[in-house]
């Protein structure tokens, strides 16, 4: 909670197999790689009010075995101009906008997005 994040080599935050993280109010830019990755079933995990901003890479990357009970709320999404720049990966599918509506997890959402030229 509450950490600047800048510039590491492949990813920013990394969840790995934890259950019931919270990643609340953070700021992370990753001129490549990953600002968020939860992965080998990183299952309940939060994720709100953050700044998420990626040169080339994902702002939020989820694999399936950790989608379960993930929840995402007031992040601010930010997509470079780089076509290997996108806003996630979610259900085996990279995703460069988010879903209208529904999100996967079934909750309306409230989340504000940058678009390129923020």
């Amino acid at each position: 909670m509450n950490n600047v994040v800048y510039a590491n080599s492949n990813r920013g935050i990394r969840v790995n197999g934890v259950y019931g993280t919270k990643i609340v109010n953070n700021t992370v830019y990753q001129e490549v790689g990953g600002a968020v990755r939860l992965d080998s079933s990183s299952i309940n995990t939060l994720l709100r009010n953050n700044i998420l901003w990626v040169a080339a890479g994902y702002d939020v990357y989820v694999a399936s075995s950790s989608q379960s009970g993930f929840s995402s709320d007031y992040n601010l999404l930010y997509q470079g101009v780089d076509p290997n720049a996108h806003v996630g990966y979610w259900g085996s599918a990279t995703r460069d906008t988010l879903p209208t509506g529904r999100p996967p997890t079934g909750r309306t959402p409230t989340r504000p997005t940058a678009t390129r030229g923020w």
